[in-house]
């Protein structure tokens, strides 16, 4: 497990807010704790989006970064900081393409097929633009582009996002239009360039995938546990209350925080 950067203040019992940029790695065998390699880390960073790829190299986009004189500002999305967890080694990549605004607490998936789907995010307190961009990590550099979506959502920052199958399952957060959120959208990623929102209801027997046209359709529950129905009920039917709650709780504290360095900006 890698923790990276972040910030100690009251909300977290520190008398004084306190940037890190340290990496901070449990390993959960053994369950032992140590630091990796601040040489070439990024200067102290939060809210930024971040994943993993199969190759063992842990991307971080965006977020807000404080400088050496004290002040914060947000990270340009072109730049890409790159964790290698197999030999202990960081690297910034500068990406390429159509460069989305910059922004935190967003979120960030990856695909099957190497697609980064960053969403949401917020530049001082405004709705980052574009909400949906992807980041292709197949080139080398890595390249942005901005793909036009059906049946958008509203604008959202604070919230999750979970890979399902070919879905991407963004839940909860905060919305500018409608202040705290427990809605569920599920965005239809199996085709490169045509990327459909849906909202998601849970009934018995069914998950119903309603359109934001309007339109709605039903998948039925089999048996299987291996199916999308199955898998996005245990998610979000299960432990749907639990998370609302630890959700909603995250979010008051995070708009909290981001207030007093949105301050200072």
């Amino acid at each position: 497990m890698y923790i990276f950067g972040g910030t100690a203040d009251k909300y977290t019992g520190y008398p004084n807010t306190t940037d890190f940029n340290d990496m901070t790695i449990l390993d959960t065998v053994h369950l032992t704790w140590h630091e990796g390699t601040k040489e070439g880390a990024p200067i102290p960073r939060t809210s930024y989006a971040v994943t993993i790829l199969p190759d063992g190299n842990i991307v971080y986009i965006g977020g807000i970064q404080k400088s050496t004189d004290g002040t914060y500002e947000y990270v340009d999305m072109s730049e890409i900081a790159i964790y290698d967890t197999i030999h202990d080694k960081w690297s910034t990549m500068i990406a390429e393409g159509e460069i989305p605004g910059i922004r935190g607490e967003h979120t960030a998936v990856l695909t099957p097929d190497g697609r980064i789907i960053v969403y949401g995010g917020e530049t001082k307190h405004v709705a980052a633009f574009p909400q949906l961009c992807v980041l292709n990590t197949t080139t080398k550099p890595f390249t942005w582009s901005l793909p036009e979506s059906f049946n958008p959502i509203p604008d959202l920052w604070l919230h999750t996002a979970t890979i399902v199958g070919n879905y991407m399952v963004v839940a909860f957060g905060f919305s500018p239009t409608h202040g705290r959120t427990s809605d569920v959208y599920i965005l239809d990623l199996s085709e490169e360039n045509l990327y459909k929102w849906s909202v998601l209801f849970i009934t018995q027997g069914t998950v119903a995938m309603k359109q934001t046209d309007g339109s709605c359709y039903e998948y039925v529950i089999p048996n299987s546990k291996e199916t999308i129905g199955t898998t996005i009920a245990m998610l979000l039917g299960g432990f749907g209350a639990g998370v609302c709650v630890a959700a909603s709780g995250y979010i008051i504290y995070t708009i909290k925080r981001l207030n007093n360095t949105l301050d200072q900006l």
